[in-house]
This record gives C-alpha cells, sequence and structure tokens, in this order.
C-alpha cells in the first residue's frame, strides 16, 4: 500500500489519519442519529464526537501552519489570500524537501445549500428541531 505522506512529513501525516478517524467516527454517529430515535445518549455521543473531529482538526491545521512557517511545506502563490478558495483555483501543498503532494481533507459527506441548509449525505438535515432529523 502506497503511502501518503512523505517521511518528511511523517508526523503530519499521522495527525492527518487521526483527523480523518475522527471525521468518519463523527458522519458514524450522524448516520445512527439519522436513522434512530434520538435519545440523550446519542446526542452526548454526537457532542462528543464533534470535539474530537473539531480537536484533531485544529491540531492538523496547526501543524500545517507551523511547517509552513518553518518552510516545509510550499503553497502556491496566493494559497492563503482567503478570496482564493474558490473551486479549480488552489493548487496542491508540497513537501518542500521531495515536492510530493500533500493530501488535502475533504469532506465530502457534508454540503452546504446556496440557502443555508445543511446537507449530510445529499440529505437536508433539519438542524432546528429538538432531536436530529432528516427532511426528503
Amino acid at each position: 500500500m502506497p503511502q501518503r505522506f512523505c517521511q518528511h512529513l511523517e508526523e503530519y501525516g499521522v495527525q492527518f489519519v487521526k483527523t480523518e478517524a475522527a471525521y468518519k467516527a463523527f458522519n458514524a454517529l450522524v448516520d445512527r442519529a439519522v436513522a434512530e430515535e434520538d435519545t440523550s445518549d446519542l446526542r452526548r455521543a454526537l457532542e462528543r464526537a464533534l470535539d474530537d473531529w473539531q480537536r484533531e482538526v485544529r491540531t492538523l491545521r496547526n501543524m500545517f501552519m507551523e511547517l509552513y512557517n518553518a518552510g516545509r511545506i510550499l503553497l502556491p502563490k496566493n494559497a492563503l489570500n482567503r478570496h482564493h478558495h474558490e473551486p479549480g483555483h488552489m493548487g496542491q501543498a508540497r513537501c518542500s524537501d521531495c515536492f510530493r503532494d500533500i493530501p488535502r481533507l475533504v469532506y465530502p459527506e457534508w454540503q452546504l445549500a446556496h440557502n443555508g441548509a445543511v446537507n449530510f449525505r445529499g440529505e437536508e438535515l433539519d438542524l432546528d428541531l429538538p432531536d436530529l432529523t432528516v427532511t426528503p
């Protein structure tokens, strides 16, 4: 199985895998919440999973910026410009030692509709109700 990260960014790769795992665990709980009756145990588990995922993402982003600031990661020109986050506009981050591409985190299960609705796996989540439900 090919490595997704070069040996120069091995520690970052470990954190990346931890962050992906936290994301998958959160999604598994959202799947349960959508399919099952809302319980206080499930709600607490969802909150913990969301907190875990957010903490791992924060750690990964901090590591990325530390590596970038140390010159260990190369970014395309204007990559940190907040106005360049349009699809197809970003290039790929690379290791400064071997120029290997650095994978990006993606969240394909979640979309935000133009009207602000939150969609999970293509279904709109009704987040205003006390229990988590999916509307068709």
